[in-house]
């Protein structure tokens, strides 16, 4: 692709990723005054955030980069509990360790995927056998976490990235990074996980295997309450619990079911075709949540308003995350939409060129403007 823009956003997007890190890996953003505030953090290394970094890093083929994933890797698999859990952040530096509220799953869910696309692409096939223990407990302490014989991980509220957001029960993000991981390494159960997903993520999709649906009574009779109390939508529900589900779209978990094949090819241009048509891109690649949730819908909880972060088009509730625009780059590419992926790529270089590339956190969904913390790894 011989587009100058994109050039250059490569090359900062390499020097970005160089100037956030350490010798034990890739922090959160730029170090300064708001990144080093202790209430949030952003000079640690997160374990989701730091883990998606690596897919980069490796993905660049630049040694140094690749060094630094390696590091990373590392540091938190050395962090990692006693049952198994990666942490949700870290900093060596001041010798403190956070696993977050009720358990953050994702951090151990990405460590697993960025490890194991390291091993197949770095060159390094070292790391992944000196690290095999560490594996295993990871991938135990995440079959803990999921419930009954259904193989679906199970949460409490603030358990992912988007810790702010009303979802518990059985949420599609965790669960798409769970059958991913399951695919990765061969694990017999990821077709458990495909049918449940399938049969109450989408309650309206025919379902090829119904051998889910014979095996648990409960969510043959949670999938027949879905259809009878709610309109058809052709994306995955964005969590589902006993009585209640998330009905807005989860744009960023169903483009990672796009990209880890969870969905068939016609169904993964449904949920393109929803995105552009609703115009979650409209500014920049790509609104996380489509429709906000608004306030006085059922889904509301007061919590959004921490700290004023989810009001709609803010935030997780509906705010452009760049990191999430370049995975929905590559849903378009893998869905065979090359040019549009091409123009999105362009678009998301574009929102991080705003404020002399800037790499701003994220952006207001109706607005465009800029928000959050500055130097965002990840969106690098």
């Amino acid at each position: 692709m011989k587009n100058r823009l994109i050039q250059i956003a490569r090359e900062k997007s390499i020097d970005l990723l160089a100037r956030n890190s350490t010798k034990d890996g890739f922090l959160a953003a730029t170090a300064g005054a708001r990144a080093n505030n202790p209430a949030v953090h952003y000079n640690w290394i997160f374990g989701r955030d730091a883990s998606i970094c690596v897919l980069g890093a490796v993905a660049s083929e630049e040694r140094k980069l690749i060094s630094l994933a390696r590091a990373t890797l590392i540091t938190l698999a050395k962090r990692q509990s006693k049952l198994g859990q990666i942490p949700n952040a870290l900093s060596e530096e001041k010798r403190r360790v956070e696993y977050y509220f009720m358990a953050s799953v994702d951090g151990t869910l990405w460590w697993l995927i960025a490890l194991m696309f390291y091993h197949r692409y770095s060159g390094d096939e070292r790391l992944l056998p000196r690290l095999k223990s560490k594996v295993k407990k990871a991938i135990a302490w995440l079959l803990y976490q999921t419930g009954g014989e259904t193989n679906l991980l199970e949460q409490a509220g603030a358990s992912d990235w988007a810790d702010l957001m009303p979802r518990s029960g059985h949420v599609l993000y965790s669960n798409v990074l769970w059958y991913a991981v399951q695919e990765l390494y061969d694990i017999k159960e990821a077709k458990i996980t495909q049918n449940g997903i399938e049969s109450i993520f989408s309650p309206f999709t025919p379902l090829k295997n119904k051998q889910f649906i014979r095996d648990n009574f409960l969510y043959a009779r949670l999938r027949k309450n879905m259809r009878a109390r709610m309109e058809k939508v052709d994306y995955l529900l964005s969590y589902v619990q006993a009585f209640s589900w998330g009905r807005h779209c989860d744009v960023y978990a169903n483009v990672l079911a796009i990209i880890f094949n969870l969905v068939r090819e016609r169904r993964a241009r449904k949920i393109i075709n929803y995105i552009i048509k609703k115009k979650a891109n409209k500014f920049y690649p790509v609104q996380v949540m489509f429709p906000p949730i608004e306030r006085q819908e059922e889904e509301w909880d007061e919590i959004m308003l921490h700290q004023g972060r989810n009001k709609p088009y803010c935030y997780h509730n509906g705010g452009i995350w760049p990191f999430v625009g370049g995975f929905w780059v590559i849903a378009l590419a893998k869905a065979g939409l090359k040019r549009q992926a091409e123009k999105e790529l362009e678009r998301l270089a574009r929102a991080n060129k705003i404020n002399n590339w800037e790499f701003n956190e994220w952006f207001n969904g109706e607005t465009g403007e800029p928000s959050g913390m500055p130097g965002q790894s990840w969106n690098a």
